[in-house]
């Protein structure tokens, strides 16, 4: 591992866990090997952990003053765009309830309230789950007279704008395109349903299970990670909802789903990025850790080339100006990465690249929504 990258992991690690940064190893970093570092985090989402991390060094070891403020505006602005996230998603819940809907909190924000700092991790969209199909089936209609314009997914979902935030709806919680594998997923989110959260400021959400959020991110991760790309901080949320809820869980059940649902081999590899580049503790993985050092290494070399959902490289800017071209692009990603995924979640790979050509293979999974605690 090169010195700046080492540098990196280094103190992405230390944000990730709160732990003091200590006094880094002399030389200390030239102001260009900052910028990299900079840079890095900016391209994986992960500039909050960061500076977490630089914020414990020494003074005399930190950047450039000229670039703590540099750094301290980009944070500056992740704080004040989770506030205008919050402040959408409480927005969206009380317009899906007051049309009759009980929306479930998927990924995102939900996941970050994990972290030490929730005011300084990355956000992206609003991700919600409804679980009945009938109900989804209604929305676009529902939300277009409330003055909203809703538009279609390829994969199904609807998203639309609020307070300046995008919001998708999804009809489906888990991402897992088998067919074979929906009804194994209908009874298991039925049996572990979902339970509610408080926020600082007394507003509740729905989530869904630990277990079944696990299971949910870890599918999330290997879609993007064998198609168009995954960032470092969707592992980061991996991480720390392992830390935060290693305890919350039945391991062996979790392990006999990840089996049944065709993620075992590729969540062995994503264990292997987990413990060996995050610091995430072997003991807190739901099965014993067996590294994939190889294939990890290749993986994360991919991950730092093309950046959160892959959006950072060129074929992927040529790609951005219309859907089609999304698709286009999408497919080509998968083909072009199916020797190496292939290895690993053969199935899901075969099924997903008949989603995007012939059509969805699944139902919407319809849940009746139980509220556990």
């Amino acid at each position: 591992m090169m010195p700046q990258e080492s540098l990196f992991f280094h103190l992405l690690r230390c944000g990730l866990w709160n732990t003091p940064a200590g006094k880094l190893p002399e030389p200390l970093p030239t102001p260009e090997e900052w910028q990299g570092v900079w840079e890095t985090a900016r391209r994986q989402t992960v500039r909050g952990l960061l500076w977490s991390a630089i914020g414990q060094l020494p003074r005399e070891q930190r950047p450039p003053q000229p670039m703590m403020w540099t750094m301290l505006a980009a944070v500056d602005a992740i704080e004040r765009s989770n506030v205008q996230m919050a402040s959408a998603v409480g927005a969206t819940r009380l317009l899906l309830e007051q049309e009759g809907v009980k929306p479930i909190l998927m990924k995102g924000m939900a996941v970050g309230l994990l972290y030490t700092h929730p005011e300084w991790r990355e956000c992206g969209d609003i991700d919600w789950f409804i679980p009945s199909g009938q109900v989804f089936k209604n929305l676009p209609a529902q939300l277009r007279r409330q003055g909203y314009a809703p538009t279609a997914s390829a994969d199904g979902s609807l998203s639309f704008d609020i307070q300046d935030a995008e919001v998708e709806l999804h009809q489906q919680l888990i991402d897992i395109e088998a067919p074979q594998c929906q009804k194994v997923l209908s009874k298991l989110i039925a049996e572990e349903g979902f339970r509610e959260i408080h926020t600082g400021d007394g507003t509740v959400f729905s989530i869904p299970s630990p277990m079944l959020s696990l299971i949910m991110l870890n599918a999330h991760l290997m879609k993007h990670a064998f198609t168009v790309g995954i960032g470092l901080r969707q592992f980061c949320d991996m991480a720390r909802a392992y830390h935060t809820w290693h305890e919350q869980y039945d391991a062996d059940r979790l392990t006999y789903y990840y089996k049944r649902l065709g993620l075992q081999r590729w969540t062995g590899l994503m264990h292997s990025i987990l413990t060996d580049y995050l610091g995430l503790p072997a003991y807190e993985l739901p099965s014993p850790l067996i590294r994939k050092e190889a294939d990890s290494q290749r993986l994360m070399k991919t991950i730092l080339e093309e950046g959160n959902f892959g959006q950072h490289t060129i074929a992927w800017q040529r790609a951005a100006d219309s859907h089609a071209n999304i698709k286009r692009h999408t497919v080509k990603q998968i083909l072009r990465k199916m020797p190496f995924s292939m290895r690993y979640a053969p199935w899901e790979m075969i099924c997903k690249i008949g989603s995007l050509t012939l059509g969805q293979w699944k139902k919407p999974i319809t849940i009746t929504i139980t509220d556990k605690q």
